[in-house]
Formats: structure tokens, C-alpha cells, sequence
């Protein structure tokens, strides 16, 4: 069997070849974007969605499959990217999800869900990543993107 240990949303996190010690930069907890409250706003960010596994019987091999979604404040998901997680040879299994742009329907609660499939099991939902998106009205050709990092 597989935990999940954590997950976060961040900037950028980088995995150290040699020491296999994880260097995790700018966690994201809010995105303030100049648009209309009802506008869709497609957002060129580069966001890493990290995530720590482990097995749980530290003995005993396991396989099984990640999912990574995005809902919107309305719980709506379009897209989702699956890892295979590994844990065959080694007891820990770190996967780092890297999203290019994120699709945004108006303000509110957004989450990444990471999601866990093991054998012929159904999808369990493992954890919820909250951050909040504020739409502030555009001045004068304005169009910037602001992130909130703590």
C-alpha cells in the first residue's frame, strides 16, 4: 500500500540529484488577476504541484497511479495529469507535476486534487490544495498577474 505524506503548490521545486533532498520555492496561496469578474482568463504560470509518497508497509513493494486535477470554485475540472508511482526499490516517491498555464473562471477557491489508484481499486481522493483567486477590475491596459507567496 501507498501514503501520501503531502502535497503543496508551489512556483518551483527542484529534487537535488545527489542528495535526493527536495528544494521547494515561492509556495502559491493566492493569484490576483486584473480581469471582470465574469471573464475566463487563461494564465501562462508556471505552477509545480509537488507530492511526497511513501509505502506504507516498508517491507513490502507497491505500485499505483496519481491523478492531478485543477477544480474551480464551482467544482468544475476539465483536465488531469496521471503519475505512476513507483515504490518497487525504494521507500520514498516524490513526483513533481509541472502545469505551464492555468484556466481561470472567476474568482473564489480554487484546488489541486491529487487523487490515488492502487491495484483495482477506485480513485481516492488523497488531498485538496486550496488557493485563493481574486479578480481585481483592469485599469488602462492593464493586464498583469499578480501571485501572493508565503
Amino acid at each position: 500500500m501507498i501514503n501520501h505524506h503531502f502535497s503543496l503548490i508551489c512556483k518551483h521545486a527542484v529534487i537535488d540529484e545527489f542528495s535526493k533532498s527536495i528544494s521547494i520555492f515561492d509556495v502559491i496561496e493566492q493569484i490576483n488577476v486584473f480581469a471582470e469578474p465574469d471573464q475566463t482568463v487563461n494564465i501562462p504560470m508556471h505552477i509545480d504541484v509537488f507530492s511526497l509518497w511513501m509505502r506504507s508497509d516498508l517491507d513490502t513493494p507497491a505500485k499505483g497511479v496519481s491523478r492531478v486535477f485543477l477544480r474551480d470554485p464551482n467544482g468544475i475540472s476539465k483536465k488531469h495529469i496521471e503519475v505512476d508511482i513507483e515504490l518497487s526499490e525504494s521507500t520514498f516517491f516524490r513526483s513533481i507535476i509541472k502545469v505551464s498555464a492555468i484556466e481561470l473562471r472567476g474568482p473564489g477557491k480554487y484546488n489541486f486534487i491529487i487523487e490515488l489508484k492502487q491495484k483495482d481499486e477506485n480513485w481516492k481522493e488523497m488531498a485538496s490544495i486550496p488557493f485563493m483567486v481574486t479578480y481585481k477590475p483592469p485599469k488602462e491596459d492593464e493586464k498583469v498577474l499578480e501571485t501572493k507567496n508565503e
